[in-house]
């Protein structure tokens, strides 16, 4: 028998929220000050990089840009691959370095920071900040990135798996379908979630939007698979249901074994056999075994050579 309809356990959420409690702070310093000399700012983007990650957000390369407030025009544009950025020595920030030449002490500008991967923008910050020349260092207020990636505007995520069957020790690919309108949304990041990871992993990711799954090869039960796709402000979740069954593994003799039969004549009784899943139990759905003479007399037989 299955086991009842199941729950869907209740876990931490991988969603949007994640990456918005990543922040990021401008630090600037320099002793003396005349116009058109550059200044040098510091982004600690630690916060930024582990949320992202947690997120499981690819991460390839820190897009920057500072624009005056005053003109808009560019003051510093860079990208930056994600492996030269430099960690300090005591792991507790990761830093990006920039020089901002500067019309007066004190500027604003319009800043934007896009997290890139795979291609694909996957988180943008954009905020005014004042950069100003002084003595000692001086740090902005914390600033938030908002996710933009695919998916950020999903309003529906559908899943392969509804209520799939498997046998024991099999592997399936789930694959998730995430809608912006009418529009699929292709790349979405979308994680996949068992009921019970302790019967069923959760599925490992075969990429953007699918997963294996591999059933237990021991066991009969039911578990609810989750897939769930990360939005700007939140997430978006749906459900399957996937069913399994131990695995068939072995014949048990149960009657009619040694038998003494006449030439030409019939066995007294019917040979009797039992399929034994791999759990030890008998196999009840309904597997045809299929008979056959091994060795005997010319002209010996088997009826029938097949039967559930």
């Amino acid at each position: 028998m299955f086991g009842s309809q199941p729950r869907i356990r209740q876990k931490h959420v991988r969603s949007a929220a994640i990456v918005l409690a990543a922040l990021v702070s401008l630090t600037c310093t320099d002793s003396l000050f005349e116009p058109g000399m550059e200044v040098q700012a510091s982004f600690d983007v630690r916060q930024l990089l582990s949320a992202a990650e947690s997120a499981s957000i690819p991460i390839d390369s820190l897009v920057i840009e500072l624009r005056r407030v005053s003109d808009s025009t560019i003051a510093h544009e860079l990208t930056i691959d994600a492996d030269s950025i430099t960690v300090s020595p005591e792991g507790d920030t990761v830093s990006v370095d920039i020089r901002i030449p500067l019309e007066s002490r004190t500027e604003e500008f319009y800043l934007t920071l896009w997290v890139v991967g795979d291609g694909i923008v996957w988180l943008k910050m954009t905020d005014v900040v004042t950069v100003e020349a002084g003595t000692e260092p001086s740090t902005t207020d914390e600033l938030v990135p908002q996710f933009v990636g695919p998916g950020a505007n999903a309003t529906e995520i559908l899943i392969s798996l509804s209520d799939t069957t498997v046998t024991g020790g099999d592997s399936i690919l789930v694959r998730s379908t995430v809608y912006e309108g009418q529009t699929i949304a292709d790349s979405a990041l979308v994680s996949f979630l068992s009921s019970n990871p302790t019967m069923v992993p959760d599925p490992a990711s075969a990429g953007y939007g699918q997963a294996w799954i591999h059933a237990p090869t021991a066991l009969t039960d039911t578990v609810a698979i989750t897939a769930e796709v990360m939005t700007a402000d939140s997430s978006l979740t749906t459900s399957g249901v996937l069913r399994f069954f131990a695995r068939p593994d072995r014949l048990q003799l149960v009657s009619g074994g040694d038998q003494d039969m006449l030439v030409g004549g019939f066995a007294a009784e019917s040979l009797v056999v039992r399929l034994i899943d791999a759990a030890g139990d008998p196999f009840t759905r309904g597997i045809a075994v299929a008979f056959s003479v091994a060795s005997g007399p010319t002209g010996t037989s088997v009826s029938p050579t097949s039967t559930t």
